[in-house]
């Protein structure tokens, strides 16, 4: 297997990769920030980064996608298209979590301090937070979790923690005059991280993954305040 394509639309953007299993250093990527129109953009990033790479779908031989948590309108768009591209093609799918690929690109990226930690926080659109815990080779001590800001401090040591993410500026921001080590450049997900944690996860087992969407949360929806007319029997 040579070829993988990833796609993600959890967060506050639209990220494309084809990664070259073979090559890595020729993979070639895409991501574009945009709060809406995932699903306008999504199809053409991924016709662009075919062509950058000199491929066709044909040359294709994995979809890689993320599942959440995340956007949920962002997380439907990218797992329609990545399972509508697996099934046209024929050929299987890998889901990995978003905090998992931003705990990744973390480790692949930065040293970590001796007995140091990975806290991802990101973004609900809500005053509460997402969180995920990890280790210093980027292997989850805690299940994804929707925590308001005084659960997330009780979970955190400022002495071990090292904040990325999204939210995590907003955190600290909450905090105050409590001090947090806090990396910025971890915001979206990396799509050719994306790839290579779905490979690993094909090589683990080559069947098509079977997974659902995590949000961890509800939707935020709300009841029409406009009389609705009713049907006379």
């Amino acid at each position: 297997m040579t070829y993988v394509l990833a796609l993600d639309c959890a967060m506050k953007g639209c990220g494309v990769a084809v990664y070259n299993a073979a090559y890595p250093e020729r993979t070639k990527s895409l991501v574009t920030e945009m709060s809406q129109g995932q699903a306008d953009q999504l199809v053409p990033m991924v016709q662009d980064v075919l062509r950058q790479s000199g491929l066709d779908f044909k040359d294709i031989a994995l979809i890689a996608t993320t599942y959440g948590p995340g956007s949920f309108t962002g997380i439907r768009i990218g797992l329609s298209a990545a399972r509508s591209f697996a099934l046209a093609l024929g050929i299987p799918l890998k889901a990995v979590g978003t905090l998992d690929v931003l705990a990744r690109a973390y480790c692949e990226r930065q040293e970590m301090p001796v007995n140091g930690r990975i806290a991802v926080i990101t973004e609900t659109k809500r005053l509460d937070y997402y969180f995920g815990l990890y280790d210093q080779d980027g292997l989850s001590l805690s299940d994804p979790a929707a925590l308001s800001f005084t659960e997330l401090k009780e979970r955190l040591d400022p002495d071990r923690d090292v904040l990325i993410g999204d939210a995590a500026g907003r955190f600290i921001q909450e905090s105050k005059n409590e001090f947090f080590e806090y990396q910025a450049g971890f915001d979206h997900p990396d799509p050719s991280i994306i790839a290579a944690m779905g490979l690993e996860a094909f090589h683990k087992d080559p069947q098509a993954s079977v997974f659902n969407p995590l949000y961890l949360r509800d939707a935020d929806v709300s009841l029409s305040k406009t009389p609705q007319r009713t049907i006379q029997h």
